[in-house]
């Protein structure tokens, strides 16, 4: 339950409120309530129920993906109790009121949530309506004004039609909670209503972390390690020659790296390119023929890591720590791997990105600037696709002539580059912006059906620079909100159009005289 700006402070209140039983005492409910401070007894247990007659009733035994069921419903759990207390923690003016259906006169607005969460079986949803006095400028003033406790402002937008704006958007995001919680997000919508007063939609959006299973565990005592490098694509072998390592220090540092590693999360993305360079460790106790557990590791695309454990494929690990587990962000996986084994793995045709971009030659190319975007419609909604935003240290090459299909003669030529994010890519595409040649500014629309896969605004993906079917650039960066230049009537009578006008100032893509 939201709470008024006029109430006393206190601890963020649920709908879900019961006398305490005994069954909270136990180590799976302790551990939940001190987890999400605030919550009563009631909701940890009603939580926990939920959770447990979803696995038991969609699976028909008390395990989730091969996790036993108090490890992952111990998350499930926090994760129905977060999102009903978040709820709890946005401040409204004196006066609102809350309502059990969408208000009236909303014209539809608030039906649904404002904004799509992550595409993931884990995820929980909560919602709620309310009806506040005053106008939406003024409710939306005082929510940002006093954003809920322990959230940051991450996005903000709106929409409407006919050019006037009929509703406002924000989201809040909270600090995940390592190794249970990945994403909290609490999305805020705004609209007019009849009257004077001003409708809200609040949808929170919490998603739970699948544990590790326990029996997922490289043995210890191993006492050889080979290490080979592979590819299942023909022209990618990489030039890594196997070799072995007999150090029983060096072989239990890489088990540890191995066992912290996360369970791979259940979701749907997108990857970007993947040459089929796999690394492969084959772990050996003493005296045996055959390896105790091999790990097969992808260095590219999605990463992850494949474990077999005494000959038993066992379920995908991840191969970076999960949100809310580390302070700072680690280097990749191989990186860690080399420094453990005093090497440097030659696994061509690229080394995996670290974070950012990667060293490159003095003569390679560079993005000086890059921003990824995606535009946000008049329903307040990111529309499909994303056009992308960069700058180089150099040219792009062209194309050669008719080599795209619908190319006109005579018309501007075509670049022999393009971007991908998160292996979404178009040929063809890319353009130069701005009216300094001198600067390598491009712009690219990347189109993507409304169904596929697409990150949200804020949402970290994988970008590559591809020439001539070659990434020659890998980074990560965070998209962003398209921000779009307004159009100017010359006095001939023509119209021009400067959409991407605010790349061009930020990126210098302009000349001075412009």
């Amino acid at each position: 339950m939201l709470r008024s700006h006029a109430e006393d402070g206190g601890p963020p209140g649920t709908a879900l409120h019961h006398p305490g039983r005994e069954s909270c005492n136990t180590e799976l409910m302790v551990r939940i309530r001190n987890m999400l401070g605030g919550l009563t007894c009631g909701a940890v247990v009603a939580a926990v129920l939920i959770a447990i007659i979803g696995t038991v009733g969609a699976h028909g035994t008390r395990t989730v993906r091969g996790v036993a069921a108090s490890e992952s419903a111990a998350n499930q759990a926090a994760a129905h109790a977060n999102a009903v207390a978040l709820l709890g923690e946005v401040s409204l003016p004196a006066g609102a009121t809350e309502s059990s259906s969408e208000p009236a006169g909303d014209e539809g607005l608030l039906a649904g949530v404002g904004a799509g969460g992550p595409d993931t079986p884990n995820l929980v949803e909560a919602h709620a309506w309310w009806t506040v006095p005053g106008s939406r400028a003024e409710v939306m003033a005082h929510v940002r004004g006093h954003p809920p406790n322990g959230s940051a402002l991450i996005s903000s937008g709106s929409g409407g039609s006919r050019g006037s704006t009929t509703f406002e958007s924000v989201t809040f995001v909270w600090p995940a909670v390592a190794d249970v919680l990945s994403t909290r997000w609490l999305v805020l919508t705004a609209t007019q209503l009849p009257h004077g007063s001003t409708g809200l939609r609040v949808d929170t959006q919490v998603v739970w972390v699948t544990p590790r299973p326990a029996s997922e565990w490289i043995p210890a005592g191993a006492r050889h390690l080979k290490v080979s490098v592979t590819s299942s694509l023909k022209g990618n072998l990489a030039p890594q020659r196997p070799f072995s390592v007999t150090s029983a220090q060096r072989i239990e540092r890489v088990v540890a790296l191995l066992n912290s590693l996360p369970a791979a999360q259940p979701d749907v993305r997108s990857c970007p390119d993947d040459p089929g360079i796999r690394v492969r460790l084959a772990f050996n106790q003493p005296d045996t023929a055959s390896p105790s557990a091999v790990a097969t590791i992808d260095p590219y695309g999605c990463g992850g890591v494949q474990l077999t454990i005494g000959g038993r494929p066992q379920a995908p690990l991840g191969s970076e720590a999960l949100p809310g587990t580390s302070t700072t962000r680690e280097p990749s996986l191989i990186l860690r791997i080399d420094r453990v084994l005093g090497v440097k793995l030659k696994i061509s045709p690229r080394h995996p990105r670290e974070h950012g971009s990667r060293a490159q030659p003095a003569s390679s190319y560079k993005f000086e600037d890059l921003t990824i975007t995606r535009q946000v419609g008049v329903d307040g909604k990111p529309n499909s696709g994303f056009v992308s935003y960069f700058r180089l240290n150099r040219a792009l090459p062209f194309a050669p002539q008719g080599k795209f299909e619908g190319e006109e003669e005579g018309g501007p030529r075509l670049f022999a580059a393009y971007l991908s994010v998160d292996h979404v890519h178009e040929e063809g595409a890319t353009e130069r912006m701005g009216d300094d040649a001198s600067r390598h500014c491009y712009t690219e629309t990347i189109e993507v059906h409304a169904y596929e896969h697409q990150p949200r605004i804020g949402e970290l993906v994988n970008v590559s620079l591809v020439i001539h079917g070659r990434a020659v650039i890998n980074t990560r960066t965070r998209v962003r909100t398209r921000k779009m230049g307004r159009s100017v009537r010359k006095p001939n009578g023509v119209l021009l159009l400067q959409t991407d006008l605010p790349y061009e100032k930020a990126f210098g893509c302009l000349k001075m005289s412009s």
